[in-house]
């Protein structure tokens, strides 16, 4: 992966779960972030994945965010 850009793969998968949260409103979909504290630079992959807007303002999508 390159920042700024996500590999075809990553972008493929990405899709799909935020389709998969839109057409399943009544389900909950957890993300757990874990190693948040790394790669979190902006516009990384990380950042890129975990602040879609199709899942950061879905409200049937809660994120968890884990740091050692």
């Amino acid at each position: 992966m390159f920042q700024g850009q996500l590999a075809s793969q990553t972008k493929a998968n990405l899709d799909r779960i935020a389709k998969r949260v839109g057409d399943c409103p009544n389900t909950l979909f957890a993300i757990i972030h874990d190693e948040a504290h790394w790669a979190s630079t902006f516009q990384g992959a990380a950042d890129m994945c975990i602040n879609d807007d199709r899942l950061r303002k879905a409200p049937n999508v809660i994120t968890l965010f884990v740091s050692a």
